[in-house]
């Protein structure tokens, strides 16, 4: 109904060829319009959101922007976010109160108006964007940085299909892992760079130390991991997992020299994957089970067997970890925690249980996550949230940060991947979905 009406303000008010939101003849009441108090709440690079108090008379909210209709609001709401605004431009907006429509009117009368409310949207941060790639598929990059602090990117392509690996080193390069996808990178302490992907039905890693490729299997499948995480421990041991179509979740392991495979969750339902490495060889397995609402699951072997337990309710979008260098596993997910609404979450796994804290409440859908321990101990989160923005996060003062818009032109917050260099930088590789390219943005 509130979008049928809105459909027919706005006719009414392109037909009437007036001079301000809503004033087509015949809907003003006989004495005009009561003044109605509104606000600007704030902007964003993507945002606008205006408050307004209510009116005893009306039955919904019509809220315009330089002149023309743009969104409607019940009357039991009293706050309206613009997301179709572009970044670093001016806006004029006006509140009208809405009431029961006089008589042979289809429409709702005006019972009151705002004064013109002036908005202006903030420009990204500074970060340094640049294009990567072109053609990639939906599924999301990787990437890591070597001791050298270049930039390492593993993405999948289109056409022709394959997993492809390229540098920042002078310019960005590189070349044809394999036909394959669902990668994530690392590098161990010695700087060889792991990849482990799916080809086909199998799941497969791969090194490289500066010149080809070289791949092995580490299970032939058939197995379709819809999900790959890959980490690198203290000794160079590369613990693994995988999320197996209608099968859980598969862990892999070369601490014994060679690969070898487990089942370590039954669940047929397995959503977002992420593993950490801890200090002696045990590892941390994160993933979303169950029908929604979803939960977050923690599963780890530090004990020597696997147990876990569920952390967090009606999770969405991605989850991340990471380990610091006190041995303390940290986690980033959209979720609830202690009967509160979603948003995005920081878990810390301490001695006494876990912990929680919020780092950017959520009104829009969720998209993905990914987080980092910087040289200096700090967590650098990158997120997507709102109207498909890239954001970014972090809590080097020692509370989080108010976040950072780091691209907001197009749908950039799906599909994201983050590591720090040694100098501190943060680069977010993601994908554009919008001009159909993987992008790079490297912190200033």
């Amino acid at each position: 109904m509130v979008r049928l009406r809105l459909l027919l303000a706005a006719f009414a008010v392109s037909a009437a060829g007036c001079d301000g939101c809503g004033r087509a003849a015949g809907l003003l009441p006989a004495n005009g319009p009561d003044a109605l108090e509104a606000e600007l709440v704030g902007t964003t690079p993507s945002e606008v959101t205006l408050r307004w108090e209510p009116h005893a008379a009306a039955i919904e909210y019509w809220i315009c922007r330089n002149g023309s209709v743009v969104g409607a609001a019940l009357a039991s709401e009293t706050e309206w976010t613009d997301t179709n605004v572009a970044s670093d431009s001016e806006y004029a907006y006006v509140v009208e109160a809405r009431g029961l429509p006089v008589l042979l009117h289809l429409l709702p009368s005006l019972h009151a108006r705002s004064g013109e409310i002036p908005a202006r949207t903030s420009a990204p941060a500074p970060w340094l964007r640049e294009d990567v790639a072109s053609t990639p598929s939906g599924v999301r990059p990787a990437v890591a940085v070597a001791p050298d602090d270049v930039v390492h990117v593993a993405y999948c392509r289109q056409a022709p299909f394959g997993l492809l690996h390229v540098t920042d080193a002078g310019a960005w390069g590189g070349g044809l892992v394999e036909d394959g996808c669902w990668a994530s990178i690392a590098f161990d302490p010695a700087g060889t760079l792991h990849a482990l992907f799916r080809r086909g039905e199998a799941l497969r890693h791969a090194t490289w130390s500066g010149g080809p490729w070289t791949a092995e299997a580490i299970d032939p499948g058939p197995l379709a991991a819809l999900e790959t995480a890959l980490a690198a421990d203290d000794a160079g041991c590369l613990p693994a997992a995988c999320a197996v179509r209608d099968a859980g979740v598969r862990y892999a392991t070369n601490r014994g020299g060679a690969w070898t495979t487990e089942d370590i969750a039954a669940d047929a339902r397995v959503r977002a994957l992420s593993i950490a490495a801890a200090p002696g060889g045990a590892a941390h397995v994160l993933f979303f089970a169950g029908d929604a609402p979803r939960m977050l699951r923690h599963l780890s072997n530090a004990s020597g067997a696997w147990a876990g337990e569920d952390i967090a309710a009606d999770v969405a979008g991605g989850v991340a970890s990471a380990v610091d260098a006190g041995g303390t596993l940290h986690v980033v997910a959209f979720g609830a925690w202690g009967g509160s609404g979603r948003s995005l979450l920081h878990l810390v796994h301490g001695p006494s249980g876990w912990t929680a804290e919020e780092i950017h409440p959520t009104r829009g859908p969720p998209g993905d996550v990914s987080l980092a321990a910087g040289p200096e101990g700090a967590l650098h989160v990158s997120y997507g949230a709102l109207s498909d923005d890239l954001l970014y996060a972090s809590n080097a003062g020692g509370t989080w940060s108010p976040p950072v818009y780091v691209d907001v032109d197009g749908n950039v917050g799906a599909r994201n991947a983050l590591a720090v260099d040694g100098q501190g930088r943060v680069h977010i590789v993601y994908l554009d979905l919008t001009r159909n390219a993987v992008r790079r943005a490297r912190s200033p």
